[in-house]
């Protein structure tokens, strides 16, 4: 089978996340790469004390990952620090979102195997139910998403 090479530079839809209902926790990281481990490890303990499955937890922590690494690698982070805030939206689903202080909006390169790298949001997009991001007042930028999980009904 040939290997089909999607070569797109696709925006994500700009837009406010959806309201919080609780559950809301923010960490603050350095702008590092040692850094990006605790703020995967914080999203997916938040994941799974907020009743969802321990197989949410890693998809969770995937997604961080990804979100975390492109605020540090494309954000304008000199000096400061990337925000990682978790909480429950009003249906009860897990919304993570990543702040940098970077103005660009971020891009979905698209699929190409034969790159290093490049495919961070392709996948998140991929593996969550919604991907957006919008512009933050004063400067920088929000990029959130909602994760592709259900809660336990018995943890809740």
């Amino acid at each position: 089978m040939p290997v089909v090479l999607v070569h797109s530079r696709e925006t994500i839809k700009m837009g406010a996340p959806p309201p919080s209902m609780n559950g809301r926790a923010i960490i603050k990281i350095d702008c590092s790469p040692e850094e990006v481990k605790i703020g995967r490890r914080w999203v997916g303990d938040w994941v799974y004390d907020h009743g969802f499955p321990a197989d949410a937890g890693d998809a969770a922590e995937m997604v961080a990952s990804e979100l975390i690494t492109n605020a540090l690698r494309h954000g304008d982070i000199s000096g400061g620090a990337i925000e990682v805030r978790a909480f429950l939206d009003v249906t009860g689903g897990a919304v993570l979102e990543v702040l940098d202080s970077s103005d660009r909006p971020p891009l979905i390169l698209g699929e190409d195997p034969t790159t290093e790298g490049g495919r961070g949001l392709f996948l998140v997009r991929l593996t969550t139910r919604e991907l957006g991001w919008r512009p933050l007042r004063g400067g920088g930028k929000s990029v959130w998403c909602v994760l592709n999980a259900e809660r336990d009904p018995a943890a809740v």
